[in-house]
């Protein structure tokens, strides 16, 4: 008998260290640039209410972002730049809805900092209120 019980508990250590998960990385800071095409300005865009329109929700056809994978929740810092003019800035989440936003008048830069909850697909979205028709999106994201 005790052979048989020396192999259950050998037997049963392997199937404790085989169910172990294995530890995932955790996630990287990200950083980007997106330059930004608007050549219809819209000054009904500007605002943070979001709805009905809210900052890039204007009454002509808003610019769609560029959607940016985060995978975990953490914080978001955009800088729009590269303007003259008044131009606005938005994070949305998947569904659309206005997370953030920055429409000052006008400055040289539009900055939104913010903390996402949880991992998904984000739009960076710049949109020209009333200026020049190009802009840059600077972004670091920084998992919490």
């Amino acid at each position: 008998m005790k052979p048989t019980v020396v192999l259950s508990a050998a037997a049963l250590a392997v199937v404790a260290v085989v169910a172990l998960p294995a530890s995932a990385a955790p996630p990287k800071p990200m950083s980007g640039t997106i330059q930004v095409t608007d050549a219809t300005p819209d000054p009904t865009g500007g605002g943070i209410g979001d709805p009905p329109t809210g900052i890039c929700g204007g009454k002509l056809p808003a610019e769609k972002g560029a959607p940016v994978k985060f995978p975990s929740a953490g914080k978001i810092k955009m800088e729009l730049s590269g303007f003259q003019g008044d131009w606005g800035l938005a994070l949305r989440d998947d569904k659309g809805k206005l997370i953030a936003g920055d429409d000052q008048n006008p400055p040289a830069t539009e900055v939104v900092s913010t903390k996402i909850k949880k991992a998904g697909t984000y739009a960076l979205q710049g949109c020209n209120l009333g200026g020049t028709s190009l802009a840059t999106i600077k972004w670091t994201f920084t998992p919490s």
